[in-house]
């Protein structure tokens, strides 16, 4: 018999035609699809590689072995009359020809439909409409990186002009940006971002000239709507700008949507300098940290003094002030005064303007809501809401509405919102970050974690992500992710002081003083009087010095009327009362708040500051003392009926469940909570639940043997903790932080 025969006898080559069908429609679909899920280009070559070694040896193996009635056998071993080759021949044709016929298939879906989007990314099911476009980042060919502002800057206009046109669907900045300098085919571009067009082009900038390039492609078949180059002095950028715009929107419009476009506006600014100063700040707004918050302040006062009636750079600072006072850049009194005047000016010359609107919201609420307005956040939640009915292509309004609604613990709805703003901009690393935060605060751990690797894998440099991971990291237990998550945040934003005074504190609060202190040290070098460094000085002295010491602290923080940033002010107020309670001095101590917190036991006030309002709750044991149990109860439904207004829940809060449930008496009811609630979450979720225990009132619920045993279980949990930790930082110090 020649060895050809026996090669077919043996099925070897219909084995061969099996695999290299199959393998060639794992391969089509694969580089179609990876790409969609955020794979790297590497994955889909190595899936070629993989196949391709394969093939030999599989060769090998269908001449030496057989398929039989009782599995696999050596060839050698099969008796021929027993032989049945030709029934697994017939089963490898129809593989064959199935494979085939899917590839076909596969094939002719992907180009007649090439608007449907591809099963698990970010986009909706549906397609995109045919008035649809996105405007990619126009490449710079200056030669020089510090021209890339200048092309993204131009992109932004375009994308904000654009947006105007009636019926038309523009994809939204970020998620246009996150395809920069990436060699992406513009039909799977098109595919992510739901658009049936793409608009892209270069700039080439040389001293006071420049030249552009734009070209409006059809994605489903790559015809060039409309194509054109401009060679141009600088002065005339805003004029080749309004050109570009008018012409893809006219294009789209005459073709798509039947009607001319109305006339629309430009960056408004027509002083060349101003508008360079303004896309310099728009770069460095981008990056959100410390640093940039600052450089771009500067950069937008500069473009103002150049053009004072710049509208589109006073929304930019007047958000710029708003992002500081969230950072702790800003006080509330220094940063709301500043967003209101400079939105006023804006919304004088353009009412309604969605972004100007939800930020002199947002600042405004901030303000309130810490002055003890707990009520003003359910009272603008339907304002937001209308201003994303009024606008609905407008994203600002979306996320700020959505943080809104998470703040009073309407989760679902808050996702809704965020799943309308995805609609809006698929691939924007923000909107993930706030399906985390929801998530996260809802407690469903794997859906946060989920949704912030996600904003992690679109934009890398987020400390705030990390930050929160951390958190995850502490509430599901794993103590040493949680300290790894803070030094990343740390190493990608290294001028926060906050960063390493929380690493610090969390370091006290497990006993691990030297380590701590040398986060401390950071924190001292960079903001020495800051609220968080006074607050890291309060709980080192707390886990490491004396009583007297730390009480002494406290009460500086309270006569000095520390600000509250990181909840540096309740820290100290929280000792103080618990501490003073403890040693006897109950009275003393309520008559030393009444003397320094104003509205702290005035009930009746319309407003009651912030601190008064949390310093109440952790009176309580204190009243215990010097009241009746009837006064008592009273000031314990008096002292939590403001938290209510923003969706305060005992469910949330098991250590202020279990105080209240004592000291109402129900010392029994305490405990099964202590038991049911508290202890079966991890014990890195409360860094002071020692302190928390001392309070008198409590002495019911610890003497109960079952509570007993679980803190004991605390107790082990935590030193074993605290060996990983000195493990995994000994690791940190001597890598300098490169094992990270």
């Amino acid at each position: 018999m020649s060895l050809f025969t026996e090669l077919r006898r043996r099925n070897v080559f219909r084995v061969a035609a099996a695999y290299l069908v199959v393998g060639w429609l794992l391969t089509e679909v694969a580089s179609t699809l990876l790409p969609m899920f955020g794979a790297p280009d590497w994955v889909a070559r190595a899936l070629v590689i993989v196949i391709a070694i394969a093939f030999v040896p599989l060769m090998i193996f269908s001449w030496a072995y057989e398929l039989t009635p009782e599995g696999l056998k050596r060839e050698s071993q099969v008796n021929r009359d027993e032989s049945i080759t030709w029934q697994t021949g017939r089963k490898l044709d129809i593989v064959t020809i199935t494979a085939v016929v899917l590839g076909i298939v596969f094939l002719a879906w992907m180009r007649l439909s090439p608007d449907v989007p591809a099963p698990g990314t970010d986009a909706a099911t549906a397609g995109p409409v045919e008035a649809s476009v996105a405007v990619l980042p126009f490449v710079n060919m200056s030669g020089s990186a510090e021209n890339e502002y200048f092309s993204d800057g131009l992109t932004e206009t375009l994308l904000h002009m654009l947006a105007q046109v009636p019926e038309l669907r523009v994809a939204a900045r970020t998620s246009s940006f996150a395809f920069k300098g990436q060699d992406k085919d513009i039909r799977e571009i098109a595919i992510a971002l739901r658009v049936a067009h793409v608009l892209e082009g270069s700039v080439q900038r040389a001293g006071d000239r420049v030249r552009i390039t734009a070209q409006l492609i059809r994605a489903n078949d790559g015809f060039h709507v409309w194509s054109e180059n401009y060679d141009r002095t600088l002065d005339d950028i805003f004029g080749i700008q309004d050109e570009i715009a008018t012409k893809v929107g006219n294009s789209l419009s005459d073709s798509l949507l039947g009607v001319r476009n109305k006339d629309i506006e430009g960056v408004a600014t027509k002083n060349v300098s101003a508008y360079d100063l303004y896309l310099q700040a728009l770069a460095e707004l981008a990056k959100g940290s410390y640093g940039s918050l600052q450089e771009a302040e500067g950069l937008l006062k500069d473009a103002l003094s150049k053009d004072p009636e710049f509208l589109d750079a006073k929304t930019e600072l007047a958000r710029n002030y708003l992002d500081q006072m969230l950072t702790g850049l800003a006080s509330v009194d220094e940063a709301v005064p500043a967003v209101e005047a400079l939105a006023g000016q804006v919304l004088a010359k353009r009412p309604g303007h969605a972004r100007t609107t939800a930020t002199l919201i947002w600042a405004r609420d901030y303000r309130s809501f810490f002055a003890g307005d707990l009520g003003v956040i359910e009272t603008s939640v339907d304002t937001l809401r209308e201003l994303t009915i009024a606008e609905p292509g407008e994203l600002e309004p979306k996320l700020v509405h959505a943080r809104y609604l998470s703040f009073l613990r309407r989760d679902e709805e808050a996702l809704l919102q965020l799943q309308e703003a995805r609609e809006l901009d698929p691939l924007n690393p923000e909107i993930y970050y706030d399906m985390g935060f929801v998530n996260n605060r809802s407690r469903d751990f794997e859906a946060a974690r989920a949704a912030l690797l996600r904003s992690l894998e679109l934009e890398p440099a987020q400390p705030n992500v990390h930050g929160m991971l951390g958190d995850i990291a502490r509430a599901t237990g794993d103590g040493v992710d949680a300290l790894r998550q803070d030094l990343l945040a740390l190493k990608v934003d290294p001028e926060d002081h906050e960063i390493p005074a929380l690493v610090a504190q969390y370091l006290y609060q497990l006993g691990l003083i030297e380590d701590g202190d040398r986060f401390r040290a950071r924190v001292h070098a960079i903001a020495p009087t800051s609220e968080i460094a006074r607050q890291t000085e309060l709980l080192r002295s707390i886990n490491a010095d004396t009583e007297d010491h730390s009480l002494a602290l406290a009460r500086q923080v309270i006569e000095e009327d520390v600000g509250n940033r990181q909840g540096g002010w309740v820290t100290a107020a929280e000792y103080l009362l618990w501490t003073e309670t403890r040693r006897g001095n109950a009275q003393a101590v309520l008559e030393y708040f009444d003397s320094q917190v104003p509205g702290f036991s005035d009930f009746d006030a319309p407003s009651i500051p912030q601190k008064a309002l949390a310093a109440r709750t952790r009176a309580l044991g204190a009243w215990r003392e010097t009241k009746s149990q009837e006064e008592l109860m009273q000031l314990v439904g008096r002292a939590y009926a403001p938290f209510e207004k923003s969706g305060f829940s005992f469910a949330d809060a098991p250590l202020a469940h279990v105080s209240v449930l004592a000291l109402s008496g129900d010392t029994d009811a305490a405990i099964e909570i202590a038991l049911s609630d508290l202890f079966t979450r991890a014990v890195t979720e409360f860094g002071g639940w020692r302190r928390y225990f001392k309070q008198p009132h409590l002495a019911g619920v610890v003497a109960d043997p079952r509570v007993q045993a679980e803190m004991a279980r605390w107790e082990k949990e935590e030193a074993g903790l605290r060996e990983e930790l000195r493990a995994f930082l000994s690791n940190y110090y001597s890598s300098d932080s490169r094992s990270l």
